[in-house]
């Protein structure tokens, strides 16, 4: 029935129309339209804050889901309720929204073959059970589970409660419902009483003429005696049940009544495809079952009755709490110690350029500019030609000293300023070979990053001019996913590391990647030049 529909009928007419389609629904493709009535009236009362009558609309939204075969969306609805219960201020006075939505969630158990949870939910159920009659209905529900799991005893047992029950016989609709049962349990384990109580369940649901209860006895029947291979009988049972199914006009009773016949079908290929169609059902449900997530505890109210068992959960929960704000301040800490460590890391860097800057200036305007004055005046004199050669060695080594120590340009003009400083290293000497520097993408790499390869490369280029007497040397930037790569080799003498200690330079190119959390390789030998693999981390 279109949306459109259900504004125009009148709201009580609506209401009773959709309870009808959630409890016996006529066919599959209602229930839809009915969920999605409650839902609108679930809005609409919870805007009007008549918070008892949304969980009422909730617990027949989740009666729909599980017609549907919908088991985990039908437990959240549920979930959702008990949550709104627990939330309302007189929720510990709301027994009837309690045992109605726990009995939901044992259906829901059930439909889902999870018979433990099913049988924690039914115990939830009887704990908030006012009468009589609502416990016998619980014990009834308990010994089916136990009767779905083989355990027949058990089941007796439950049933065996339920018929103790005082006024269980005043209520024909409930004892025809535990006798019923009973005589189907006894079936199964060969009790002579078995049919005398199907019989007498059969009887006085006639009786009454309730339609859901002969049907069920008459299901049972067509069972009991196609178990005993008394065909005839068990077809003329199988028969009433379809009739009342018809008269039902139910599509999950005509679908129940139609599979008794194929059950006692002599096809053996109607009967391969029923026991195969419900291992497959059975497969299917199960593998469901392990992605089904807990969203309620359905104890919950069973330790609150308990008071030693509330005091033992408020202690683990504090125990808890306290692990919890342990572990937070410890975490919370180790982030401060991290940040500080971090920030320590980079003042440090920060004093360190801002010396080497002073340094490098110290030594262009006071020595370098010095002996360059006396150079000047040594130049006068012809005879100290010498002397100003000497001088002149001097002034190269501090200008260098000076550049060296110079603040690096790490802006968009990084790649010039590393060629530059790569060019001018190797002079007139040697050959320069550079390949792939403007095609790496320096903006992913921090100052700091590009400080150190600068100076990382500005040993290797100072180590080559002062040991390796190369004629050629060649610098390959490869850019990876994750890091730079930096290919450093020349063709000068080589060393043997395995005879000759590592000098300074190179133990200051190690401890340089280390701070940026690099990677460097050296390989050489004696007459086959040098080679330095850096790799730096993105």
């Amino acid at each position: 029935m279109p949306t459109i529909l259900l504004n125009a009928q009148n709201p009580l007419d609506s209401t009773a129309y959709y309870y009808n389609t959630i409890l016996n629904p006529k066919q599959r493709t209602d229930i839809p339209n009915a969920i999605q009535f409650y839902n609108l009236q679930k809005e609409k009362h919870l805007k009007e804050n008549k918070v008892y009558k949304a969980i009422a609309d909730l617990r027949l939204i989740a009666i729909g889901q599980l017609h549907l075969g919908e088991s985990n969306e039908s437990e959240n609805t549920v979930v959702a309720a008990l949550k709104l219960i627990d939330a309302s201020p007189q929720s510990d006075t709301i027994r009837e929204s309690r045992k109605g939505l726990y009995n939901q969630l044992g259906k829901i158990y059930r439909s889902t073959l999870d018979y433990n949870k099913a049988l924690s939910a039914y115990d939830s159920a009887l704990q908030f059970s006012k009468t009589e009659i609502d416990s016998i209905t619980i014990h009834n529900n308990r010994a089916t589970i136990h009767k779905d799991a083989g355990n027949y005893r058990k089941a007796l047992d439950e049933l065996k409660l339920a018929l103790a029950k005082n006024n269980i016989h005043s209520n024909p609709v409930a004892y025809a419902m535990v006798l019923n049962n009973l005589g189907f349990i006894q079936s199964q384990i060969d009790d002579p009483q078995a049919l005398q109580n199907l019989e007498k369940a059969l009887q006085i649901r006639e009786e009454s003429n309730y339609l859901p209860g002969r049907y069920s006895s008459y299901h049972d029947l067509a069972e009991y005696y196609f178990q005993r291979n008394e065909k005839e009988t068990a077809l003329l049972y199988a028969g009433k049940a379809y009739e009342v199914a018809k008269t039902l006009n139910s599509i999950s009773y005509l679908e129940d009544a139609l599979s008794l016949f194929a059950v006692m079908s002599e096809n053996p290929e109607i009967t391969a495809y029923k026991t195969i169609r419900d291992s497959l059902e059975k497969q299917r449900q199960l593998a469901q079952n392990k992605y089904a997530s807990v969203k309620y505890n359905v104890e919950k109210e069973q330790k609150k009755t308990a008071e030693a068992e509330l005091e033992r959960e408020k202690e683990k929960s504090q125990k808890r709490l306290y692990l919890f704000l342990v572990i937070a301040v410890g975490l919370v800490a180790i982030i401060i110690f991290k940040r500080l460590h971090e920030r320590h890391k980079r003042e440090k860097r920060k004093q360190i350029r801002q010396t080497e800057a002073r340094i490098s200036k110290k030594i262009h305007d006071e020595l370098a500019n010095g002996i360059y004055q006396v150079m000047d005046q040594v130049q006068m004199e012809p005879s100290q030609k010498a002397i100003s050669n000497q001088l002149y060695k001097l002034y190269s080594l501090a200008r260098d000293l000076s550049r060296n120590y110079a603040p690096i340009d790490t802006s968009a003009a990084y790649p010039q300023t590393l060629e530059e400083m790569l060019t001018q290293h190797t002079g007139a000497t040697a050959k320069l070979i550079l390949a792939g520097l403007h095609e790496i993408s320096w903006g992913k790499f921090s100052a700091f990053q590009k400080e150190t390869l600068y100076r990382v490369l500005q040993e290797l280029m100072v180590n080559m001019k002062k040991h390796s007497a190369a004629s050629l040397v060649a610098i390959r930037f490869e850019m990876l996913p994750k890091a730079l790569v930096v290919h450093y080799s020349d063709n000068g003498k080589g060393v043997d590391f395995s005879q000759t200690k590592k000098g300074l330079g190179l133990a200051h190119v190690e401890n340089r990647m280390e701070n940026i959390k690099g990677q460097v390789t050296f390989g050489s030998k004696p007459g086959e030049g040098f080679l330095a693999r850096l790799e730096i981390p993105l």
